[in-house]
C-alpha cells in the first residue's frame, strides 16, 4: 500500500480530523497513518491506530501537531525527521513497539503537555544531531526510557513527570543540556543519567525510588548537579554535592 494513508503535500494545509479514526490493518514498514511533507502544516484532533508509524513529519518547518491520539503502532507514534520549528503538544501516544515521540536530525522541536504510556524503548527520543529542543510538561508512564537524548545538544528537559520507566531521563553524548524540575519515580534501573556529555545542568529534580541509582553520571565534563532530591547517587563528577535533599 501507499506510504501514508493521509498525505499533506502542499504548504499551509490544516488537517482537522474532528476525532475521526484512522484504523490500519498493517503495522509493517512503511505503512503510516498521516504523512506531512510540506511546511506550515497543522494536524489536529486525529485518532490514528494500528500502523507502523502514526504521524510522520518529513523535512518540514513551522508546523503543529496537537490534540491527536496515536496508539497501537509497531515503531513510531509521532516522528519528526530533519524538520525545524515544529510544535508537538497535547497528544496522547500509547502502546508503541519502539518510540512514542521522536526527532532525527531536527532543530527547534517543542514537545510539551503530551501523555505517553506503554512505550517499549523510549517515550521521547531525540537522536543524531537534534538540537535546540524543548521537552516540557509531558507525563510518561511504563516506558523503557522516559526521555532519551542521544547526540543531541542545546536542549532543555523540564517539568516532566515520569513514572515506572526502566530509566527516567538519559543524556548520552549530548552537550549543553539542561535537565530541570523533573519528577521521576519508581525507575526500574536508573532515574537520571548523564553519560559521555559536556556542560549539562541537572538541578531541582525529584528522583526517587529507583532500584539502582537515582542519579548517575559517567565520563562527563562540566556537569552542574545541584538542589536535587534523591537518595542514591554515584557522585562520579568532581565537585558533585550528591543529593541536596533526601527522598522520604
Amino acid at each position: 500500500g501507499a506510504f501514508g494513508v493521509l498525505i499533506i503535500d502542499a504548504n499551509g494545509v490544516e488537517l482537522d480530523c474532528n476525532k475521526a479514526v484512522l484504523i490500519g490493518n498493517n503495522t509493517d514498514y512503511p505503512r503510516t497513518g498521516i504523512v506531512v511533507s510540506k511546511n506550515n502544516a497543522v494536524v489536529k484532533n486525529c485518532v490514528v491506530q494500528n500502523y507502523y508509524a502514526g504521524i510522520y513529519l518529513s523535512y518540514i518547518t513551522k508546523s503543529r501537531v496537537f490534540n491527536n491520539v496515536v496508539k497501537d503502532v509497531s515503531t513510531y507514534g509521532i516522528f519528526a525527521d530533519e524538520s525545524n520549528f515544529v510544535n508537538i503538544s497535547k497528544n496522547s501516544v500509547s502502546n508503541s513497539g519502539f518510540v512514542g515521540i521522536s526527532s532525527f536530525g531536527a532543530e527547534n522541536i517543542f514537545v510539551s503537555d503530551n501523555s505517553l504510556q506503554n512505550i517499549e524503548f523510549a517515550a521521547i527520543f531525540f537522536i543524531d544531531s537534534s538540537s535546540f529542543a524543548n521537552i516540557s510538561k509531558n507525563t510518561i508512564s511504563n516506558s523503557g526510557v522516559g526521555v532519551l537524548l542521544d547526540e543531541s545538544s542545546n536542549s532543555d528537559v523540564s517539568y516532566n513527570t515520569i513514572d515506572k520507566a526502566n530509566e527516567g531521563i538519559r543524556s548520552d553524548k549530548s552537550n549543553f543540556v539542561q535537565i530541570l524540575n523533573n519528577r521521576i519515580v519508581t525507575s526500574g534501573n536508573i532515574g537520571l543519567t548523564v553519560s559521555q556529555s559536556t556542560d549539562n545542568i541537572v538541578k531541582n529534580n525529584y528522583v526517587c525510588r529507583s532500584s539502582f541509582w537515582d542519579i548517575y553520571s559517567n565520563n562527563i565534563q562540566n556537569l552542574t548537579r545541584d538542589n536535587n532530591t534523591c537518595s542514591k547517587t554515584n557522585g562520579n563528577d568532581i565537585g558533585d554535592i550528591g543529593c541536596t535533599f533526601k527522598c522520604t
